[in-house]
Parts: C-alpha cells; structure tokens; sequence
C-alpha cells in the first residue's frame, strides 16, 4: 500500500483531486447498470472518469480454472490482477495534465474476503503485498454496497441473467459476507432493496456519489425544451464544456415481448469510443426495469452484424455545460439545422431553480412530448 500512499501524495503536489469510488454488492444487485449510467453522467458534468473492470470477472474469463487451482491461489490472483489494475491506472493519472479524476471500480480489493476466511484473507494481503486488509480497505474514498436482489426484492432476482448459479439463499449468504468484509471503511453506504424499486435504488447509488463529491444531486425528474438551432460555438464556450458523440440503434426484439426495448449505443467522448447495451423493460405491470452494461467494439459490431429486421438508428450530438449553476444538455440531430433539444436536469436545489439560458430562442416545453423522445426521433434502417 506505500505505492498508493506514494501516489496520493503526488497528487498532492500536482494539486489533482483523485476519489476512489468501490462499488460492490451480491449477485445481480444492479451494480453493472449503475456503474454504467454514473460514467456518463459525470462525463456528461465534465469530470474525468476512470472504470476499473471487476478482477474476478478478468481472471475467470481468461480460462481459470477455479475448483483446479484451489480457492486460496485463486484469491491471490485476483488480488494480484486488482492491485496490478489500480497502479496501471494511479500511473496513467500521473501522466495527464487533467486535474480532476473519478475512479470506480468495479467490486474493490475487499471482496475476495467474502470468498475465503477473513483472517487468510489478511494473511494472504500482507505476504504477497506487505499492507494488511485494514489498510487494503480504508485505500478507497467511498464504498457503496448494492444488496442482492435474492434479499428483498427476490421476484426479480435472476431477472437479467438466466446463466446465473446462485440460488436465493446462496446469493443472500455471498452478499452478507460482502458486506461483512468492508464493514469499518469511514465511507461505507449499503444499499438495500427495502421500499424502492429499481429505479429508486439507482437513485440511491447517485445520489450518495454525488452528496461525496459536493455536487448537486440531480433528481429524477427533468425539462425538455425545443429551441431555436443556437450558436454551437457560443455554447462551447461555457463552464465545464463537454460534446458527446451519441449512435444508438434500437434493435427489434426477437422474442416477441413488445414490453422490452433494446438498444446499443456508441458514445465518443474526446475521441475516446465506450460501448453500451442496454433494456428497458416491465415485470408483471410493475415499475420500469433499467439494464445497462459496458460491451466491447467487437461484441457492438456482432449484435449489429447478426441482427435481423429492421432496426431504428439515432445519431446525434450533446452538448453538456453549465450556466449559473446549473447543468444542461443540448442535442443536436444530422437531419434539422432549424431546432435543438434542450434538456435541463432538475437538482436538489429545488425543482423550480433553473433557469432557459438567454442564448436560446423560442423555447417550447416539449417534456411530455413523444414526437420528442430519442426513440420517435430514430429513423428506421433496414439491414
């Protein structure tokens, strides 16, 4: 852990603000979707973020064979590949002239605990890196738990992943240890399915990021104006100035469910390319399930390649900035140069704390209007 202690303390001296976020949680807990939805809502803010891959995940897709190599090495591998991890990206931090970062990582260091006793756990620390479990732990800034959905919210356990090995008891029992293992971290939240649906509990995750970072925390609810088509280069001249780069494509939805909308999407953001797949759906009539998870280029080019029918493709342009305080997003579409989407995000500081910039013209609320929604807005491509 001097390493680490070694590079915070360049931050220091280069004057960088670097958080460390840990985001962990048991089986199908939601995690993979609200790491997905935090990258791009702090990007969209301005704020440099950083995704760490889950270790485990890593370790076992290159061909490990876990009940082979025995519980105890297999551990060590996955902390030697999450240690390994963290210091390739504390070192490319370094590098760059940006001063600002947001790390999450995908499950943290602790979680091998949940896996093996605790007191190996911190033996096994301590020999093959020198700092113990203590410390391993409090290295992260915040530390956000995400239950299981098998605890509380069992109906829609196993909802997204029909490969999924654990049972409803087994899940719950993995998720109490992963929860034990990170128990006295100074910045430790749990977020449980009690009372909330999905949708809520996400809310929950942003909402404790945003309260860490000292940002206004943005409410579910929004403001959607049509507008004028502005001066693009006035805008891009604003606080915190971002232009992501948006191609989606609706896919059709070859099981016959017309309840599911799936889409994947490009995002390019100073020139780097992320990928996204991502459903929204109903359970039994219920409140609208949100997935969403990282893929490669590769896996984005073979669902686009292998689907069948016609798809609806939207391309556009955000611009994200803020005015007085405020936060906006701004889509600009190929096929109109007389309009613009303007979307405001409505924050804690209250719902009627905003304000239509005075660079825009002839705003119209179109916020309950479909013919406004990115889905009407796509045109329909056959492939």
């Amino acid at each position: 852990m001097a390493k680490r202690r070694l590079r915070r303390y360049l931050y220091r001296k280069q004057k960088k603000r670097v958080v460390w976020i840990a985001l962990t949680g048991g089986p199908c807990s939601g995690k993979s979707t609200s790491l997905s939805e935090l990258k791009q809502e702090l990007e969209n803010r301005g704020i440099n973020v950083l995704l760490i891959d889950e270790a485990a995940t890593r370790v076992i897709n290159s061909g490990v064979n876990a009940k082979k190599m025995g519980v105890i090495p297999m551990q060590n591998l996955i902390a030697r590949t999450q240690v390994e991890n963290e210091l390739n990206y504390e070192m490319l931090i370094e590098e760059t002239d940006y001063d600002y970062y947001v790390v999450i990582c995908d499950r943290g260091l602790m979680d091998g605990a949940a896996y093996i006793d605790p007191n190996e756990f911190d033996h096994l620390l301590q020999k093959t890196f020198g700092f113990t479990a203590a410390e391993a732990r409090d290295s992260y800034d915040l530390v956000i738990h995400m239950v299981t959905a098998a605890d509380g919210a069992a109906s829609n356990y196993n909802y997204n992943n029909e490969a999924r090995t654990e049972t409803i008891p087994e899940a719950c029992a993995l998720d109490k240890k992963t929860q034990n293992a990170w128990i006295g971290h100074p910045n430790y939240h749990i977020v449980d399915n009690v009372g909330v649906t999905f949708e809520e509990k996400k809310k929950k995750v942003r909402d404790i990021v945003y309260a860490y970072l000292g940002e206004p925390i943005p409410l579910q609810s929004y403001k959607k104006y049509r507008v004028d088509f502005p001066n693009i280069s006035f805008i891009e001249g604003q606080k915190a100035y971002t232009k992501v780069s948006i191609h989606r494509f609706y896919l059709p939805d070859q099981r016959k469910n017309d309840k599911i909308e799936r889409s994947i999407t490009e995002r390019v953001t100073r020139d780097e390319a992320t990928y996204y797949y991502s459903e929204r759906r109903h359970i039994e009539d219920a409140d609208r399930i949100y997935v969403e998870y990282k893929i490669t280029k590769k896996e984005f080019d073979a669902i686009l390649r292998d689907t069948i029918g016609p798809v609806r493709e939207l391309k556009k342009e955000r611009h994200c900035f803020t005015f007085n305080n405020s936060y906006y997003e701004l889509d600009v579409f190929p096929f109109t140069d007389d309009y613009a989407v303007l979307k405001i995000q409505l924050t804690n500081k209250g719902t009627n704390a905003y304000e239509i910039p005075y660079f825009f013209e002839n705003a119209t609320d179109v916020t309950n209007d479909d013919c406004y929604k990115n889905y009407s807005l796509a045109s329909i491509v056959t492939r």
